[in-house]
């Protein structure tokens, strides 16, 4: 009976250090799992952080596009420049057209005025050579 109580608190001894350390080990698991815990929030924070700070610089650089969009569009803005530069320069070339045509039309009728005239002299040349000739005459013989 001895051996037997003997096994016995062997026994007991035996569970309550495993017990121990099962406790132990629970307690370390749970530290463990208390740390994981935490990570993975810090991690998710992080995540979020990320994400909200990638979504600020998206945000605000779409304001900056459209920004950029409303200086250039803007009554006073480059492409209201532009339009008006095209404009003018359709103004110009439209006018200029006409003048060139005004002009070159000018030309040709100031061209067909001098060959008229020019036939008209040439016309006129046989009766001046006879005048020419007559007055020759009317100093040889004098």
């Amino acid at each position: 009976m001895d051996d037997d109580i003997a096994d016995v608190r062997q026994s007991i001894l035996q569970a309550q250090a495993n017990l121990e350390y099962l406790k132990e080990d629970s307690d370390q698991l749970t530290q463990d799992a208390q740390i994981m815990k935490d990570d993975i929030t810090a991690l998710q924070e992080t995540n979020v952080e990320g994400a909200l700070n990638l979504t600020k610089e998206a945000r605000e650089r779409s304001q900056k596009a459209a920004q950029q969009v409303e200086q250039i569009q803007a009554d006073n803005g480059p492409l209201k420049e532009s339009e008006n530069n095209r404009a003018r320069t359709n103004n110009l070339m439209k006018n200029a057209g006409v003048s060139y045509k005004q002009t070159q039309d000018e030309d040709q009728q100031t061209l067909r005025d001098v060959a008229q005239k020019i036939r008209d002299l040439e016309y006129e040349i046989p009766g001046l050579n006879k005048k020419g000739d007559f007055i020759l005459n009317l100093f040889i013989n004098f």
